[in-house]
């Protein structure tokens, strides 16, 4: 299944979606039944007799999984087949395709830029940066467990604010994060010193009175989406984005922020590798 649906133009929404069926060389009666099946499923019925050029985004996308699931190979492939659609039509189609899924369980290849498809529908899931495969897991290993700095900041909405710095330590067993404009004391000294990157995703903050806090913040901005709030603050001369449910927060308010415990991801400096803490 394509990103540019790659129908047939001179062939009807009936022959396109039979294609490989006739290519196998079944009987007419068989494949009239399989298409109609598919047809039914994917709610394009009506259209068999069309044309693609009569068709919207949306429909020529279900006629091009119509011919996948006739055909139903063993392995499907997917490249990036919501990426030509309205954002309106992509969530509906995303848990259409999550139910086909589960009705007609094949190995399946998705490729997708969109983080969100990837979450939904992956149950495994593959991250790859010029070339290079960061990391394979899981939905909630790659969100809880990012292995890399790049990682971290792909997935979620928006993604974990990563700084740069180094963790200097002291004679007394303790060791706290520096970086410009920007200092704060570390609850454990489980972190090798030098140059380090800490991330931590906008929902993960704790937000706290500024007298009682790691880290003294200003609110720049605040924008309301209804179910939460993004709160631009700057810490320093640092921006940070901090996502909470809770209400009451103004611009130019002083608050204070505060680590949240094993919700800190921390990176090798210069080559973004994970770093694991107990």
């Amino acid at each position: 299944v394509f990103q540019n649906y790659a129908l047939f133009p001179h062939l009807s929404v009936f022959d396109n979606i039979a294609y490989g069926l006739k290519i196998r060389r079944e009987s007419g009666p068989e494949i009239r039944k399989k298409v109609d099946l598919v047809a039914r499923k994917l709610d394009i019925l009506q259209l068999l007799m069309r044309k693609p050029h009569q068709l919207s985004g949306g429909q020529r996308q279900r006629v091009a999984l119509g011919r996948l699931l006739a055909r139903n190979p063993k392995i499907h492939l997917y490249d990036e087949p919501l990426g030509n659609l309205d954002p309106q039509f992509r969530m509906g189609l995303r848990t259409e395709l999550g139910g086909l899924h589960r009705e007609n369980e094949r190995t399946t290849v998705y490729v997708t830029h969109d983080q969100t498809e990837a979450m939904t529908l992956g149950q495994r899931i593959c991250v790859l940066s010029e070339g290079q495969i960061l990391q394979i897991g899981s939905p909630d290993e790659i969100y809880n467990q990012p292995a890399h700095r790049f990682v971290a900041e792909f997935f979620g909405t928006p993604g974990a604010h990563c700084i740069d710095g180094r963790i200097e330590k002291s004679a007394e067993n303790s060791s706290r994060f520096i970086c410009t404009d920007l200092t704060f004391e570390l609850p454990d000294n489980i972190l090798p010193g030098g140059s380090i990157t800490f991330g931590v995703r906008p929902e993960d903050w704790v937000i706290s009175p500024p007298e009682s806090s790691q880290i003294k913040a200003v609110i720049m901005r605040v924008e309301n989406l209804g179910d939460h709030r993004l709160l631009d603050v700057l810490c320093g001369g640092h921006k940070i984005i901090v996502k909470t449910s809770k209400t009451g927060f103004y611009e130019n308010e002083n608050v204070g922020l505060n680590l949240p415990s094993g919700r800190v991801h921390w990176f090798e400096r210069y080559t973004g590798k994970r770093i694991p803490t107990s």
